[in-house]
């Protein structure tokens, strides 16, 4: 029997930690951390922590290096336009991957002050919502798993030319790329393909973490919008004196949330915007591909990794646009017309005027990121 707690946690387990579980789980695994260093550190957590940062440079740098590969193939060695076209799509995903890194290692300390913000809003919240953020962690670990099932089943068929090496004595890459020596011979091949094995294992795993971190973050402020909608909605219930100082609450967390959705735009906005751009002439190299007999199952594959990404983004999107105004409705259903006292109607309807504004992700404010969207790049 499979174990299923993974998508299944306890409710009394779950905060902010559980939503990017998975994604620190990545980043470890090639020694990254967007935690920044504290200033008590010892001299060995320094020494650490700047090899971590150098390691995810060697990474960047190795990422330009493949980018220059395929390129080089294309522009010296394709037989034909057919051949040297396979490429494209492989440049743009190395670009993309090289932009995921770049975002992640020169804003971690903004991811980090967002997340820290978070996990304020979530000490503030009452324990009468524990089910309610089960509910969304189960959906977000759904997505996740399909979204990994997806990316490893794409990565994997980058390590068959050394499985066929060894077993056959088979000499073919996956991908074409360019070296100053001949790859081909035996003596060769097998150390050029476990190292674009490894290499690939490496980016997988940046692209992972580096995926599911902003889909968590989003997921979280999109369910922290719609719990401040049900807060507003229960301000019927209590008493003057305590629905005056819970109102003045609920505002400063409707201002937090709508600047925690000003910051994430502030950091990932490029990457969207060139997430889109590339996606979009991707999926059209891919489908080309396919159409003159390539490699089905792989191109395929391939389509459904980058079509499922900018899918999620666009979910994850619009749950962010839809929770935001949905904070409109919530103050409107508070019982605001038994209230005496004028200063909190004011207030209210302040709040309302805001939120009917949905707060919404742009690519660069190119394009919206949300469901409409995605069939346009479709």
């Amino acid at each position: 029997m499979v174990n299923l707690r993974w998508l299944n946690p306890s409710e009394d387990k779950i905060n902010f930690e559980s939503f990017v579980k998975f994604s620190n789980i990545c980043f470890k695994l090639v020694f990254f951390t967007y935690r920044p260093l504290d200033e008590a550190s010892s001299f060995v957590k320094k020494i650490v922590y700047a090899a971590r940062i150098i390691l995810s440079i060697i990474t960047l740098f190795g990422n330009g290096l493949i980018v220059t590969s395929l390129t080089l193939f294309s522009l010296l060695d394709a037989s034909d336009i057919l051949e040297a076209s396979a490429n494209v799509p492989f440049v743009f995903t190395e670009l993309l991957i090289a932009v995921r890194i770049i975002v992640i290692l020169f804003s971690k300390q903004k991811v980090w002050m967002i997340c820290n913000e978070l996990k304020s809003l979530e000490l503030n919240r009452e324990s009468k919502f524990k089910k309610f953020v089960k509910e969304n962690l189960k959906e977000y670990l759904r997505f996740i798993t399909t979204y990994v099932i997806v990316m490893v089943g794409v990565m994997a068929p980058i390590g068959f030319p050394m499985i066929q090496f060894l077993i056959n004595g088979t000499i073919s890459f996956q991908i074409n790329h360019w070296t100053p020596y001949d790859s081909h011979t035996p003596g060769n091949f097998l150390p050029t393909s476990l190292f674009i094995f490894v290499f690939a294992i490496n980016c997988m795993f940046y692209m992972m973490g580096t995926d599911s971190l902003l889909y968590s973050l989003m997921t979280v402020v999109a369910m922290e919008f719609n719990i401040l909608k049900i807060d507003f909605t229960q301000l019927k219930s209590l008493t003057n004196d305590e629905r005056n100082k819970k109102i003045n609450e609920l505002i400063a967390t409707h201002n937090k949330l709508l600047e925690l959705a000003d910051d994430l735009q502030s950091i990932y906005g490029f990457f969207l915007l060139y997430n889109f751009l590339t996606s979009s002439l991707m999926m059209c190299f891919l489908a080309f591909q396919i159409s003159t007999g390539g490699d089905i199952g792989f191109y395929a594959s391939t389509i459904a990794m980058v079509g499922g990404q900018v899918l999620l983004l666009c979910f994850y999107g619009q749950k962010i646009l839809d929770s935001s105004s949905d904070v409109a409705s919530g103050v409107y259903e508070c019982g605001w017309e038994e209230f005496k006292d004028k200063s909190l109607k004011k207030k209210l309807l302040l709040v309302m005027m805001r939120a009917q504004n949905s707060k919404k992700l742009t690519a660069m404010g190119y394009v919206d990121i949300s469901l409409r969207t995605f069939t346009t790049v479709r």
